[in-house]
């Protein structure tokens, strides 16, 4: 008996991570196209220049520093934290 409810209990923890996981995967899915949206909103409204003659100190070099800087900071809490 007592290995029955052992192994339901691991069934059922291991259903309730997956959720976990699956919810957390998709709150970052959305975190992230919200920031992008509102990223290339702000750009749009404050008309930056993202010529290609643009210097990478510009302004229209925004986007890609804070997708790289959100990635690593995703890639090391995933690293950390699991």
């Amino acid at each position: 008996m007592s290995d029955n409810n052992d192994t339901t209990t691991r069934v059922r923890d291991e259903d309730s991570s997956w959720k976990h996981k699956t919810k957390q995967t998709i709150l970052m899915i959305v975190t992230g196209a919200f920031c992008v949206s509102m990223i290339e909103y702000t750009i749009t409204q404050n008309k930056i220049d993202l010529s290609a003659a643009a210097p990478i100190t510009s302004t229209g070099q925004l986007l890609p520093v804070l997708l790289g800087v959100l990635t690593i900071g995703a890639i090391v809490v995933k690293v950390f934290w699991e």
